[in-house]
């Protein structure tokens, strides 16, 4: 069968997608990280004070910069603080031709920023947006990048359906383990998906013994009612403000803690758990202050429960 040609080449411009944002490498960790979460698994742009290109930066890999900054105890972490969180990518003009751009992009699979006069940010090209013009200029091309798309749907639904949190979590475990504060995870049902050491230990647990258990297990039987409005909560609005409450320890004894909970997400926006991080109340005092004085708890905001 006869395969249509590229009878004309789209040049970068053509080709480009606005970025998912442009950041300063002195922006504030947090702050980007909301900005991205805006566009689900879209990349931004990182760039110098002086508007030169520095790198791309990820949802993926901003998270994981939150979750090293809360678990480290690190407050106002800033971009340039993590430069293990960009990564590289090449500049090129608005009229590079398409031939340079399926070059380019071989060298650069992260992607490549489209930039103008005076450093004017013009778009980003990924692999995908390439290959899309590749196969889209013939009808047969069209079938098979319909095709294709669809058989790749169906694959990462798959895989979205066999990914559960914990696995996710996994890949923080060591963040986690080093982390002084509990820190523990719930799926929609209320069950433990993951949970720390300081976690395990504070409650008198082996490591990994709460896995699984219902959040009854852990919390106190008059707060029961509260957590599940709790989980609702995180559930239908993506976060939950610190609720002072009480643990239960295994041999019966409470433990008074306050709980601050966001909700994690897959890329289509849909629920997967919670990530909670406690503080015990009863901590020495100086240690108290030194651990609102870092953010991680602010007493203000903190409702009687």
């Amino acid at each position: 069968m006869k395969t249509e040609q590229l009878t004309t080449f789209p040049q970068a411009i053509e080709l480009a997608r606005p970025a998912a944002g442009i950041f300063r490498d002195d922006a504030d960790l947090l702050e980007a990280a909301r900005a991205l979460l805006r566009a689900p698994g879209a990349r931004g742009v990182v760039i110098y004070e002086s508007g030169d290109f520095r790198g791309f930066v990820s949802e993926t890999k901003l998270m994981k910069g939150v979750l090293m900054a809360m678990t480290s105890g690190k407050h106002g972490m800033r971009l340039r603080d993590m430069p293990d969180l960009l990564e590289p990518g090449l500049v090129i003009a608005p009229e590079t031709a398409f031939p340079e751009v399926m070059k380019l992009i071989v060298k650069s699979p992260r992607g490549l920023l489209v930039q103008g006069a005076r450093r004017q940010m013009l778009g980003v090209i990924g692999v995908r947006d390439a290959l899309q013009t590749l196969m889209r200029e013939s009808p047969s091309q069209q079938t098979e990048a319909h095709t294709l798309s669809e058989a790749q749907s169906r694959v990462e639904s798959e895989v979205r359906s066999e990914t559960n949190l914990a696995e996710a979590l996994l890949l923080y475990q060591g963040l986690f383990e080093s982390s002084p504060y509990m820190i523990h995870s719930l799926d929609a049902g209320g069950k433990v998906l993951l949970g720390n050491r300081a976690f395990h230990e504070t409650l008198g647990y082996a490591p990994g013994a709460l896995h699984g258990k219902s959040f009854k297990e852990i919390y106190a039987e008059r707060h029961w009612p509260a957590a599940e409005r709790g989980l609702r909560t995180i559930m239908e609005k993506g976060s939950f403000e610190a609720t002072k409450t009480s643990m239960r320890h295994r041999d019966g004894s409470l433990v008074p803690v306050e709980v601050r909970s966001s909700a994690l997400k897959d890329l289509r926006e849909n629920f997967v758990g919670t990530i909670s991080v406690v503080r015990r109340m009863d901590l020495d005092p100086e240690v108290h202050s030194i651990m609102e004085l870092i953010g991680i708890f602010d007493e203000s905001k903190n409702p009687q429960t």
